[in-house]
């Protein structure tokens, strides 16, 4: 399979659970649920439950290649309760059937974990989903996030698309998926242009406080270009944001005014068309 066949497939499965699909975020994001229209939707009062193809920052591994833009998948859902785990073993029972053709061992596995360095300020389980014994990608429940508690508990999955193709077989693991046959994913300009996280300290924490500030108080700016240059600015200074506790605390303050600016903003234009 290459990775238009595969989010082909998906979208298939995801449209015959009715389960929608959300516009990608512009850049490679370290974490799916870092995706903005996500966010939102952690802290919202509806239900909701929809996919996102997502370009995201490939994870190590074993070493065989740098850190790269990889092709990923994100899939929300909002409130998570215990019969969510029936439908998520659906999708990856049904997943591993579409590239094997066959039944076979189980070869999705989730396996629980312990989670540290929160810049986000984040609490809930996580758990990694193995895929042929490599990591390509993990299970979240949040139960709050910058350090506010969620209404109800949400799910956040991410995978590295990318990663499960070059894990099918040994003969595929140290290769480069194709994006179509005989085509390769670096072969398309479009796709480097998605920014890369920037793990390195690069950065003073005081011009990040400073570039905060000015995202904040830029005037003639919406709020959605507010959380989106937010974003942008967090996924392009990751080290230092790890490494300054007064840095991630600013962030923290300035993400959540934002989100609840885009809340009421949405609340009152909702009491607007009910007139």
């Amino acid at each position: 399979m290459n990775i238009y066949s595969v989010r082909d497939y998906l979208r298939q499965w995801f449209s015959t659970k009715g389960i929608p699909e959300c516009p990608e975020f512009p850049a490679a994001l370290s974490d799916g649920w870092h995706h903005p229209d996500v966010l939102l939707t952690m802290f919202g009062e509806n239900p909701a439950s929809f996919c996102v193809f997502q370009t995201l920052s490939e994870k190590s591994f074993c070493n065989i290649a740098p850190l790269n833009n990889t092709p990923g998948l994100i899939w929300l859902i909002r409130p998570f309760s215990s019969d969510i785990t029936d439908l998520l073993a659906d999708f990856l029972k049904d997943w591993q059937q579409q590239m094997y053709n066959a039944a076979d061992e189980t070869r999705f596995v989730l396996s629980s974990i312990i989670v540290s360095g929160c810049d986000f300020f984040e609490r809930g389980s996580t758990f990694k989903i193995l895929f042929n014994g490599a990591q390509v990608g993990d299970v979240r429940v949040f139960s709050s996030v910058f350090e506010e508690k969620l209404d109800e508990p949400v799910l956040i999955l991410t995978m590295d698309v990318g990663k499960v193709l070059r894990c099918v077989s040994r003969d595929t693991v140290s290769f480069e998926p194709d994006w179509l046959d005989n085509a390769k994913l670096s072969r398309y300009s479009a796709f480097h242009a998605f920014s890369v996280p920037n793990y390195a300290a690069s950065r003073t924490s005081d011009f990040l406080v400073h570039e905060i500030e000015r995202i904040t108080k830029k005037s003639g700016c919406s709020e959605f270009e507010k959380l989106n240059s937010m974003i942008l600015l967090y996924n392009s200074s990751r080290g230092t944001f790890s490494e300054c506790q007064k840095l991630r605390m600013v962030f923290k303050d300035s993400m959540k005014a934002i989100i609840k600016a885009i809340e009421n903003s949405i609340l009152s234009e909702k009491a607007v068309r009910s007139q």
